[in-house]
């Protein structure tokens, strides 16, 4: 498990995910993020979730996708930020010993403080003054729970909560690059 941990971590920074540098706040890292995003007219994408949250890993791997950073990836920079370590300093006191820069330090204050539930993912779109502008909690005005993005659509039917989460989270996102994605997330479910 350790070293698939390490692994997927190595998988992500190879394909261009942001990560924090190891102990820095998660205030600071998201700051000089979305300062990037905005310097490049982006907004920030954000998964929070843990090392060892497979539908985490699976949102990682898709935002980190050529296909999904072709579809949208002119309208978002991607960020990762570990806050559900919790689970492995409980039921792994050995491992979160040897780990524990595994969770970004201030992420669960600073996602309490900006009205987010403690998700695994939790996923929020920011604005260029770090404001959330959607997350997967309240994916879109006049969602219904059961529309709810969660990074992955397991089923077609969380396909089109997706598509409105991305572009509620940034309206410059054309509607081309949507159907692109539809695509991307279609592929991906099936895959």
């Amino acid at each position: 498990m350790v070293v698939l941990i390490h692994v997927m971590l190595a998988v992500v920074a190879a394909h261009g995910g942001q990560l924090g540098s190891k102990g820095e706040n998660c205030e600071a890292i998201i700051a000089r993020a979305t300062a990037k995003a905005a310097n490049h007219h982006k907004r920030l994408l954000v998964k929070f979730g843990a090392s060892w949250c497979g539908p985490c890993l699976e949102f990682e791997h898709l935002a980190t996708s050529p296909q999904f950073k072709s579809a949208i990836g002119q309208y978002f920079d991607v960020l990762f930020i570990d806050y559900g370590e919790d689970f492995i300093r409980k039921e792994r006191p050995d491992y979160f010993a040897k780990h524990k820069d595994l969770e970004t330090p201030g992420a669960k204050a600073w996602t309490k403080g900006h009205g987010l539930n403690f998700n695994m993912p939790e996923i929020a779109i920011l604005d260029e003054y770090g404001k959330v502008v959607v997350c997967s909690e309240r994916p879109y005005h006049g969602a219904q729970p059961w529309e709810r993005y969660w990074g992955i659509p397991s089923i077609d039917a969380e396909i089109a909560p997706a598509l409105h989460f991305f572009a509620e989270g940034n309206p410059a996102v054309k509607s081309t690059d949507l159907e692109q994605l539809k695509k991307v997330l279609i592929r991906y479910r099936h895959r």
